[in-house]
């Protein structure tokens, strides 16, 4: 994680089309890191980090579903679920892939803001 103001950060959780189209501009046509993984349990798609960490948001490959009423915007016959795809990324068309997690890609860390104080 990422320190800002002595509070950590995050990568990106996408958790609406609104939001997914945001960090898809943001990212400027690159391919990023988004804060989902299956490592724990191979099919599990759960968030690692931030307010939703460890909750469940896909259950299985490209056959699977949607799990307690996430936002996902897989890309077509994504994830696969290779035994080496634990990691999930942003093409840089806005849809989302699993791969190795020692790829290389950019990143966009997102903090809660709630966790900041206004010292004015």
């Amino acid at each position: 994680s990422s320190l800002m103001s002595g509070v950590a950060g995050h990568l990106v959780t996408i958790s609406s089309q609104v939001e997914n189209d945001f960090v898809d501009t943001l990212a400027a046509g690159n391919q990023i890191w988004i804060n989902a993984a299956d490592s724990g349990v191979e099919g599990q798609w759960r968030w690692a980090g931030g307010q939703e960490d460890g909750l469940l948001l896909w259950n299985g490959d490209q056959t699977g579903s949607a799990m307690n009423g996430f936002f996902t915007n897989w890309a077509a016959g994504q994830p696969s679920c290779g035994a080496l795809s634990d990691a999930a990324t942003m093409l840089a068309i806005g849809t989302w892939d699993d791969v190795g997690a020692l790829s290389t890609y950019r990143y966009i860390i997102e903090w809660d803001g709630s966790a900041f104080s206004d010292d004015n």
